[in-house]
C-alpha cells in the first residue's frame, strides 16, 4: 500500500505513505517485533516514503481532493516530510536497530534535487550532508554516485564531493572511491 501512495504522484501521497510508515512501527512494537524479533525490520518502508517525495507533484496550491473524498490542507511539504523520515531513520529515533542503506541514500538525494532550487545553499548543505552519511556507513554504490550526479548543479561541485582530480566524467567504477566509502 505504502508503495502504492509513492507511485501515486498525489499531493498527499507523500502524507499518507508517512503515515502508513508510522502505522507499521507502532502495530509492529507489539505483535510483530515480539513474534518475528526486531531483526526483520528494515529501512525499505523509510526508502518507501522518500520514494513517495521524490515522485510528488510539485503544485503551488497546498489544497488537494485526498483519497478521502474530503479537501485536505496539506500541512508540511513533501521535501520536510521526506526530511524528517531520513533523519528518525539516521537517528534511529523508534530505537529499531535499522541503518540507512545506498537505496535510502540515493532516494533522499533524488528528494535533494527535485525539491530544492539547483543554485541553493541549502541543496549544497543536504548534498554533503547525506554524501557524508553515505561514506560514513560505507554506503557508496553506483546508485548513490549516479543520484549524486543528478543532484549536484555542477560538475565542479560533483568533483569535489567525491574528492576526484580532474575530469568527472572519469568516474570509472566505484571501486576508485577509498574502500572504506563503499
Amino acid at each position: 500500500v505504502m508503495n502504492a501512495y509513492a507511485l501515486s504522484q498525489k499531493q498527499d501521497s507523500v502524507v499518507q505513505t508517512r503515515r502508513l510508515l508510522m502505522d507499521l512501527i507502532q502495530e509492529g512494537r507489539g505483535k510483530f517485533f515480539e513474534t518475528h524479533g526486531k531483526d526483520k525490520m528494515n529501512a525499505h518502508p523509510f526508502t518507501i516514503v522518500l520514494k513517495a517525495a521524490s515522485n510528488c507533484k510539485t503544485t503551488e496550491s497546498s489544497e488537494e481532493e485526498s483519497d478521502f473524498g474530503e479537501e485536505s490542507n496539506i500541512l508540511e511539504d513533501p521535501y520536510t516530510i521526506a526530511l524528517e523520515t531520513y533523519l528518525d531513520l539516521l537517528d534511529d529515533k523508534f530505537d529499531l536497530g535499522v541503518r540507512p542503506d545506498h537505496f535510502v541514500l540515493a532516494e533522499m538525494l533524488n528528494v535533494v534535487a527535485k525539491h530544492t532550487d539547483s543554485e541553493s545553499i541549502e541543496r549544497r548543505q543536504r548534498i554533503e550532508e547525506v554524501f557524508g552519511d553515505a561514506c560514513s556507513a560505507g554506503q557508496v554504490s553506483s546508485l548513490v554516485v549516479k543520484a549524486m550526479q543528478s543532484a549536484c548543479p555542477n560538475d565542479i561541485i560533483l568533483a569535489d564531493l567525491l574528492r576526484l582530480r580532474g575530469s568527472v566524467a572519469s568516474i570509472e567504477s566505484v571501486n576508485m572511491f577509498p574502500r572504506q566509502w563503499t
